[in-house]
């Protein structure tokens, strides 16, 4: 079957993908693997080698480079969930993820893009609760309450998101008990 290309090429802006990305939690939008760059969109970026998430690192400053973005909108791969991946166990370098964000955060904030700085949190407090055995708990102590408090009092955060850090916020474990009643 041949699909047209106005079936599957969608055109956004940068903010669009900010919308894509925090409304729906669309992974695929900081991913590199579906996109394709201008050379120039990298003449002073690079990703770092031996961290996890790398493409979160430089979203943003990839994004404030251009107008527009056309990706594709059809999945051709599937990830194979692996209990015992690097995804889904105790990780030295989990902490990178949560930063990798954190410094998202400080960006939207420098750009008084309050909306995505909220919707960041929410993700940081994810991150936080999913990476909990690899993390330092003064580190994680620390950074679920900030995070926490933006997200709680957001007013782009919607009500499941609050109720999610909330839970969080008591206790790391309902993050895996939540995870449970996802599947």
């Amino acid at each position: 079957e041949v699909i047209s290309e106005d079936e599957f090429v969608e055109v956004i802006t940068p903010l669009e993908l900010y919308d894509k990305l925090y409304d729906n939690l669309q992974a695929e939008m900081t991913s590199s693997c579906n996109k394709i760059y201008k050379k120039e969109l990298f003449d002073n970026l690079r990703f770092k080698n031996g961290i996890i998430n790398e493409d979160d690192e430089i979203l943003h400053y990839i994004v404030d480079k251009i107008n527009n973005i056309s990706y594709i909108n059809v999945a051709y791969y599937n990830y194979y969930q692996r209990g015992n991946s690097i995804m889904h166990k105790p990780n030295p370098k989990a902490k990178q993820s949560v930063e990798n964000l954190i410094i998202r955060g400080n960006y939207f904030l420098r750009k008084k893009m309050i909306k995505y700085y909220e919707m960041n949190s929410y993700l940081i407090c994810y991150l936080l609760a999913k990476f909990y055995k690899s993390l330092d708990n003064n580190y994680y102590n620390q950074n679920i309450k900030k995070y926490s408090k933006i997200v709680l009092s957001s007013k782009y955060c919607n009500f499941k998101k609050k109720l999610i850090v909330f839970l969080i916020r008591i206790h790391h474990k309902m993050f895996d008990l939540l995870m449970s009643l996802g599947k």
